[in-house]
């Protein structure tokens, strides 16, 4: 909206000065100060936005993060469960560790 008040603002002026129109020429530069200040109002309010919604989008990252690696876990312990299900069916020994036992593992390195 700003913007076309502000293209507006320019080509009127044009037309104005292309005329001879002083007090048309006036008119369209207090409009244009007008439409100055709204974008700057528009500037301002978008970033009291940023600042009011910043939580909430931080709080929805963190919970994305959060799914994703709970899927991420659960589909490491069904590929192991798998794998211990299938030895045992054929009777192999299975000695392999668990996938926390490889996440404190790596974490202790």
């Amino acid at each position: 909206l700003c913007f076309a008040g502000l293209s507006l603002f320019l080509w009127l002026d044009l037309k104005a000065w292309q005329q001879d129109n002083w007090p048309f020429a006036l008119a369209t530069v207090a409009s244009g100060s007008i439409g100055i200040a709204l974008l700057v109002v528009i500037f301002m309010e978008g970033f009291r936005a940023m600042v009011l919604f910043a939580p909430i989008i931080k709080r929805r990252l963190e919970e994305k993060t959060r799914r994703e690696t709970r899927q991420k876990v659960n589909s490491e312990w069904e590929a192991w469960l798998k794998r211990r299900d299938e030895a045992h069916a054929k009777g192999e020994p299975f000695d392999e560790p668990t996938p926390s036992q490889i996440e404190v593992k790596n974490n202790g390195q």
